[in-house]
């Protein structure tokens, strides 16, 4: 269809707090485009419940096969943990009304 949208739960965990040039994310790509992300940096992120994200605007891939990539990264300028984790369900594509579509 030509209004796609993306919705899906998720829970993060990020880890970045050693010091301001740390960093911690998790990005939600299609087609190699970031459509939905979080990152912390310098600082540590957690979602302790479920969270829903709904109605992701997909419209610049309508009509076309395309690929779905969930990306955790963690770096560190020092020898110290920084870590990057997500839990993912309830991934879903479908087309929304044209009157709907924003």
């Amino acid at each position: 269809g030509q209004n796609p949208v993306l919705s899906y739960v998720r829970k993060l965990d990020l880890s970045a707090a050693v010091n301001m040039l740390t960093t911690a994310a998790f990005i939600v790509l299609v087609d190699g485009i970031a459509v939905d992300e979080v990152s912390a940096v310098g600082m540590d992120y957690a979602e302790s419940e479920w969270t829903e994200r709904a109605d992701i605007d997909l419209a610049r891939f309508a009509g076309r096969t395309v690929t779905l990539t969930l990306e955790v990264s963690a770096n560190a300028n020092v020898c110290l943990e920084v870590f990057a984790k997500a839990w993912v369900g309830g991934v879903r594509v479908r087309e929304i009304a044209a009157a709907d579509a924003r």
